[in-house]
């Protein structure tokens, strides 16, 4: 029964030193980006074209296409960045 646990024990201690050594993992996003404009008014221009090609009456799909459009068109560029 003693041994049961020291193995128990060692396998618990074995997966949180693993869990903890282990480097987290980046995730990607995308943003829009124009020099010289700030975050929010980027998101203020994102609201605009949502609202001029009424995305709310589109599938997810035609409203981000034609919303990516417009926001180029204004002259932002999609960036990656990585959180």
């Amino acid at each position: 029964m003693k041994t049961m646990k020291i193995i128990l024990s060692c396998c618990a201690l074995a997966v949180l030193v693993s869990a903890c050594g282990s480097p987290r993992q980046l995730q990607p996003y995308r943003y829009w980006f124009k020099e010289g404009v700030s975050q929010e008014a980027t998101a203020d221009q994102v609201g605009h074209c949502r609202h001029e090609v009424r995305a709310s009456d589109l599938s997810r799909e035609q409203a981000a296409k034609l919303i990516g459009y417009c926001m180029r068109a204004k002259g932002y560029i999609v960036m990656t960045g990585y959180r």
